[in-house]
């Protein structure tokens, strides 16, 4: 498939809904990887209509035969960066994900269960040949996918531990029934506390992380043998050394505090050939556990914490030390951004207050190294030569973004690219350079995500892919920013997608978008303007039925949140009516998650919304708080204490409550849909049906729709048919539009 194929003259009618939902997606924490050569960019395509509903929670965040969950239904591309010819490699057989091209170029390795189980595979570019790799079956999670070693011969890469089944590793961090027998006999689980008892660190953990148990294997890429470094461990990342001699990876160990979501890690480092591990930094405060680097010659580890800082660690063991004590801004560490070394080793580079700041190794110097005026910069990665990096940008004002190159000895800049476009939530997932040039996705909101080249010299880039083609045949909402004073004075922003065919001066029902604390203007140039991964909040949906939609920003600083809220959002929908576009008769919100909660505090604290709509959200912070999981983990306990800091419940008893608005559905008179999945396992199902059995009892109009074996969610294709069908009919009848047909 090549991306110069015939485009549609676009319709101005609504956007089917199983077109939407069909929407192929770039695989997510896939990264697209170009060929050292430049010639052949390696990529994920990711097939929502491959997805199927999973009721067993086992199996959510790993398939029955070891998917993860962002690599099911996705098949592994290959496009010419020349010609733009574009070659599925795995053809929808299985699923496959994760590509990583061989040192040589020769070879793409990746993973996929086109034979039964998830193992590792590789392409040649010369025949063409799919061959099986090993046995193995591998157990990557999100970005820890694989790494070849220099020389070529073998990869790095996690796997089941030795001796144990899919099954055993879908009951890992599963509650198990006590006595259960087929004769009828008690089928208790059984939670405790003791003080003063040894700790237990699952049941006092904020969440499971017994999805990151592995072995951390090396695999010969040519006869397929395996040998096992490190064993049963919850590994966050691993990396090879220069000389390919050593691995070093991470271990989880557990949070700071039972109270806390703050994860830590342990740092090790083994020989490649075997041998026991030398521990070389404990209790890491890191986010994923992969913010880790090795210097050029491989006698340093550093690593950044998520307090801003970075370390450096003696790679054959002695005590870790600040890389500068010198005053910097918090050094960003995140799922994607590790410490980079200059090629001669003498300095590291941060993304830090929007700038690349440099620290020198000699002397601990620390100082902005460059930046761009007016730009936030969101990413690092690794730039066309060893002595350059690649920037993503965002213009603070268009909240347009691009591409800029950084010269590590001089810190000049050069511009690259810059477009009423969006790189991607995260867009080092998406960006990958080498001496022949840069690829990085594109899409903004008429236009669904694709992949681009930029060549060395080129003043524009080429298009690599088209991977939506049917959308081409629609005519598509327009975006705009708008702007106003929240009612405290704070400047915000709100991206509106303005209805498809928009005729200045008719006024068009609005649906508001909220998600309290957050800045959703900056995601105006994603497709359809989604807040999320899923196609099922794309607004175009919405845009091409003749509404207007509107994500505004909703800054708190999470002391009021509940009535932080009509304060920031509500002078946002007057900016819109204000300027002729929204109709304040037919007024609809909704959110997901803290946003659907964000939806059922407005609709407590106004009566200006005709229909509203709450997906896996929650009213009772009280309730949230006491949330058990179904393997003991407290995950509303750390939401409310370290990430809303509000303390616990019996010292703030009335922030518990004044922010809680299921206290407060008396004054609701909006009517109300709610979403959920029956397997939540962040915000439980029990808080959505509370609140349902509130306002019946209350007596005012509402929905439940429990979407039983989804999780926070709605992963299956069926269900997600079924939830938008019902969204746009919720909101067509009471905001007076007439309910198109699916």
């Amino acid at each position: 498939m090549s991306a110069a194929a015939s485009v549609q003259s676009p319709r101005l009618e609504p956007l089917p809904v199983e077109t939407a939902l069909s929407e192929k997606s770039l695989g997510l924490y896939s990264v697209e990887r170009l060929s050292p050569d430049a010639r052949r960019v390696a990529y994920t395509v990711c097939d929502p209509r491959r997805v199927a509903a999973e009721p067993d929670p086992r199996y959510q965040a790993h398939s029955r035969t070891g998917v993860t969950r962002f690599g099911v239904g996705c098949d592994v591309w290959v496009a010419d960066t020349a010609t733009a010819d574009a070659r599925n490699l795995t053809d929808g057989k299985g699923s496959s994900w994760a590509p990583h091209w061989s040192p040589d170029g020769r070879t793409l390795a990746f993973y996929s269960d086109r034979d039964g189980a998830a193992r590792l595979w590789s392409w040649s570019a010369a025949s063409g040949e799919l061959r099986r790799v090993s046995d193995a079956i591998v157990r990557p999670w999100g970005a820890s996918a694989m790494a070849w070693t220099p020389d070529g011969r073998s990869l790095v890469l996690p796997v089941v531990p030795e001796g144990m089944t899919l099954e055993q590793m879908a009951n890992l961090g599963q509650p198990a029934a006590k006595d259960k027998s087929p004769g009828g006999g008690p089928t208790v689980t059984v939670f405790a506390f003791h003080p003063g008892a040894p700790k237990d660190e699952t049941a006092a953990a904020a969440w499971s992380v017994e999805l990151l148990r592995c072995d951390l294997a090396v695999i010969d890429a040519a006869t397929g043998s395996v040998r096992r470094i490190a064993s049963n461990e919850k590994i966050g990342g691993s990396w090879i050394s220069p000389d390919g001699a050593r691995v070093a990876y991470t271990i989880h160990r557990g949070f700071e505090s039972a109270q806390s979501q703050q994860q830590l890690y342990e740092l090790r480092v083994v020989p490649i050939g075997g041998g026991p591990p030398r521990a070389l930094a404990a209790r890491i405060p890191q986010q994923f556990g992969i913010g880790v680097s090795w210097s050029p010659d491989g006698k340093t580890l550093a690593y950044l914490t998520e307090k801003g800082d970075c370390f450096l660690v003696p790679a054959a063991g002695g005590d870790p030390r600040a890389a500068t004590q010198k005053p910097h801004p918090p050094f960003l560490e995140d799922d994607s951004t590790v410490p980079y070394f200059s090629p001669r080793g003498d300095a590291l580079f941060f993304l830090a207050a929007n700038a690349v700041w440099r620290v020198g190794r000699a002397d601990g110097s620390a100082a902005e190294l460059a930046k761009v005026a007016g730009r936030q910069m969101r990413v690092l990665v690794p730039g066309r030569s060893p002595g350059s990096l690649v920037a993503a940008t965002r213009d603070d004002e268009t909240k347009n973004e691009g591409l800029v190159e950084v010269d590590l000895e001089s810190g000049r800049v050069t511009r690259l690219r810059e477009a009423p476009a969006n790189l991607g939530r995260d867009p080092a997932f998406r960006l990958s350079a080498a001496p022949g040039g840069i690829v990085f996705a594109e899409q903004d909101a008429g236009r669904a995500e694709d992949l681009w080249f930029l060549a060395p010299g080129a003043s524009e880039p080429r298009r690599l892919t088209r991977t939506n083609p049917d959308f081409d045949g629609y005519a598509m909402g327009r975006a705009r920013l708008v702007e106003w004073l929240s009612a405290d004075g704070v400047p915000c922003k709100g991206a509106l997608l303005l209805p498809a065919g928009y005729a200045e001066g008719t006024r068009y029902p609005l649906v508001v978008f909220v998600y309290n604390g957050s800045r959703l203007s900056n995601g105006i140039h994603s497709f359809g303007m989604r807040a999320g991964w899923g196609t099922d909040d794309n607004f175009q949906l919405l845009a091409t039925r003749g509404y207007a939609v509107l994500l505004p920003d909703a800054p708190s600083d999470r002391r009021d949140q509940m009535r932080d809220l009509p304060r920031t959002v509500l002078p946002g929908v007057n900016r819109v009516v204000d300027l002729g576009i929204a109709d304040p008769e037919r007024l609809g919100v909704m959110g997901h998650s803290n946003g659907g909660y964000s939806t059922l505090a407005l609709v407590t604290l106004t009566t200006r919304f005709k229909a509203a709509v709450m997906r896996a959200g929650l009213g009772n912070f009280v309730s949230f708080y006491g949330e058990l999981g179904r393997d003991g983990t407290h995950y509303g306990l750390g939401v409310a204490e370290s990430a809303f800091g509000m303390g616990n419940p019996w010292d703030s008893r009335a922030r518990y409550i004044e922010n809680s608005p299921v206290f407060f559905l008396d004054r609701v008179q909006t009517p109300l849909l709610i979403v959920h999945g029956s397997n939540d396992d962040a915000v439980a199902v029990h808080l959505a049906e509370e609140v349902f059995v509130d306002l019946r009892r209350l007596g005012k109009e509402v929905v439940l729709a429990r979407y039983e074996g989804e999780g926070h969610s709605l992963e299956s294709f069926a269900n997600q048919l079924d939830y938008v069908n019902r969204m746009l009919a919720w909101f067509g009848d009471h905001l007076k539009q007439p309910t198109e047909k699916p």
